[in-house]
Protein backbone atom coordinates (compact mmCIF):
# COMPACT_ATOMS: atom_id res chain seq x y z
CA UNK A 1 0.00 0.00 0.00
CA UNK A 2 0.72 3.83 -0.83
CA UNK A 3 0.37 6.76 1.79
CA UNK A 4 1.18 10.24 0.75
CA UNK A 5 1.69 12.45 3.70
CA UNK A 6 2.89 16.41 4.77
CA UNK A 7 2.63 15.29 8.25
CA UNK A 8 4.26 13.12 10.85
CA UNK A 9 3.04 9.02 10.07
CA UNK A 10 3.74 6.11 11.96
CA UNK A 11 3.31 3.00 10.57
CA UNK A 12 0.70 0.42 11.94
CA UNK A 13 1.61 -3.67 11.95
CA UNK A 14 -0.92 -4.11 9.70
CA UNK A 15 0.52 -1.71 7.04
CA UNK A 16 1.96 -5.09 5.34
CA UNK A 17 3.10 -8.30 5.88
CA UNK A 18 5.81 -10.89 4.84
CA UNK A 19 7.34 -9.86 1.29
CA UNK A 20 4.67 -7.13 1.13
CA UNK A 21 5.70 -3.41 0.02
CA UNK A 22 4.52 -0.29 1.96
CA UNK A 23 5.31 3.31 0.63
CA UNK A 24 5.33 6.38 2.16
CA UNK A 25 5.78 9.64 0.02
CA UNK A 26 6.45 12.10 2.35
CA UNK A 27 5.89 15.81 1.32
CA UNK A 28 7.82 18.20 3.90
CA UNK A 29 6.86 21.33 2.14
CA UNK A 30 5.21 22.94 5.28
CA UNK A 31 7.96 21.44 7.86
CA UNK A 32 9.93 18.20 9.12
CA UNK A 33 8.18 15.46 9.28
CA UNK A 34 9.04 11.71 10.82
CA UNK A 35 7.73 8.63 9.38
CA UNK A 36 7.78 5.92 12.12
CA UNK A 37 8.16 1.79 10.48
CA UNK A 38 5.86 -0.46 12.38
CA UNK A 39 6.67 -1.54 16.11
CA UNK A 40 5.59 -5.26 15.42
CA UNK A 41 7.74 -5.97 11.98
CA UNK A 42 7.14 -9.21 10.18
CA UNK A 43 10.54 -10.69 8.87
CA UNK A 44 10.25 -10.06 5.15
CA UNK A 45 8.00 -6.88 4.98
CA UNK A 46 9.79 -3.87 3.02
CA UNK A 47 9.19 -0.13 3.97
CA UNK A 48 9.87 2.39 1.54
CA UNK A 49 9.94 5.93 2.40
CA UNK A 50 10.62 8.82 -0.38
CA UNK A 51 10.78 12.32 0.09
CA UNK A 52 8.99 14.33 -2.63
CA UNK A 53 9.79 17.71 -1.93
CA UNK A 54 12.91 19.88 -2.56
CA UNK A 55 13.16 22.39 0.59
CA UNK A 56 15.69 22.10 3.13
CA UNK A 57 12.81 20.59 5.55
CA UNK A 58 14.13 16.80 7.21
CA UNK A 59 12.28 13.89 6.40
CA UNK A 60 13.39 11.63 8.94
CA UNK A 61 12.79 7.68 8.63
CA UNK A 62 12.48 6.63 12.69
CA UNK A 63 11.45 3.29 15.27
CA UNK A 64 9.27 3.20 17.80
CA UNK A 65 10.46 2.86 21.32
CA UNK A 66 12.02 -0.36 21.72
CA UNK A 67 12.77 -1.77 18.02
CA UNK A 68 15.37 -0.73 16.61
CA UNK A 69 16.73 1.15 13.09
CA UNK A 70 20.10 0.15 11.00
CA UNK A 71 21.52 4.38 11.00
CA UNK A 72 24.55 4.71 9.28
CA UNK A 73 27.14 2.22 10.57
CA UNK A 74 25.00 2.08 14.03
CA UNK A 75 21.68 0.69 15.22
CA UNK A 76 19.34 3.65 16.34
CA UNK A 77 16.37 2.51 19.10
CA UNK A 78 13.93 4.86 19.46
CA UNK A 79 13.73 8.30 18.21
CA UNK A 80 16.78 8.06 15.96
CA UNK A 81 16.62 7.88 12.63
CA UNK A 82 18.09 8.10 9.26
CA UNK A 83 17.56 11.39 6.34
CA UNK A 84 15.43 10.84 3.57
CA UNK A 85 17.56 12.97 1.00
CA UNK A 86 15.23 15.01 -1.28
CA UNK A 87 13.82 13.11 -4.38
CA UNK A 88 15.77 10.19 -3.25
CA UNK A 89 13.66 7.09 -0.95
CA UNK A 90 15.26 4.79 1.33
CA UNK A 91 14.02 1.40 1.43
CA UNK A 92 14.13 -0.82 5.10
CA UNK A 93 13.14 -4.44 5.39
CA UNK A 94 12.53 -6.26 8.72
CA UNK A 95 14.58 -9.55 9.29
CA UNK A 96 14.20 -10.00 12.88
CA UNK A 97 11.93 -9.04 15.37
CA UNK A 98 11.72 -4.83 16.24
CA UNK A 99 14.89 -5.14 13.83
CA UNK A 100 14.73 -2.77 10.71
CA UNK A 101 17.98 -2.94 8.72
CA UNK A 102 18.70 0.01 5.39
CA UNK A 103 18.54 -2.54 2.50
CA UNK A 104 18.83 0.44 -0.35
CA UNK A 105 18.87 4.17 -0.89
CA UNK A 106 17.88 5.04 -4.54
Amino acid sequence: STVTTTTNYSASPSSGTASSVSAVLADATGGALTVTVPDMAVNGQIFIVKKLDTTANAVTLAAPAGSFLEAGASIAGGAAGCRVLTYQATAVGAFAAKTWRIIATF
